[in-house]
């Protein structure tokens, strides 16, 4: 745990989306027989390849932390919505799928400075909306 500001962001990513992310990490495989990426897998290459473009040029090597959680049930049904107010802890990514079952929320928590960054890379807008889930 760190006592830095940290900001805590909702990217929602839609089924089109995540879709579209798998497409483009499986035509950029050289390998003669291309790579199919989970939704899982696309989104965290994506979402680590627009961290590192956004955030590189100040602080150089960085660790990233990814949490993926699964299907909820305490005995009366699975939960509309789930979500936290803050994480404990910089780096955070943690995949949610959305309420249809079909996307996934990123929930990213970064240094306040590293957040401005990430949230204006317009790779990143044109494949996520956001939402900001405390100030």
């Amino acid at each position: 745990m760190i006592k830095e500001k940290l900001v805590l962001k909702r990217f929602v990513f839609s089924s089109a989306t995540i879709e579209a992310l798998k497409e483009k990490y499986t035509e950029s495989s050289d390998l003669e027989c291309p790579l199919h990426p989970s939704r899982v897998e696309a989104l965290s290459a994506f979402l680590w390849s627009r961290y590192v473009a956004t955030t590189q040029e100040n602080y150089g090597h960085k660790k990233l932390n990814l949490v993926l959680f699964a299907e909820m049930d305490f005995g009366w049904g699975n939960p509309m919505w789930i979500g936290r107010v803050s994480l404990p802890f910089k780096n955070d990514f943690v995949f949610v799928d959305t309420k249809s079952g079909d996307g996934i929320e990123a929930w990213v928590n970064l240094k306040e400075e590293d957040t401005a960054k990430f949230e204006s890379d317009k790779e990143l807008i044109a494949y996520a909306s956001t939402t900001s889930l405390n100030a």
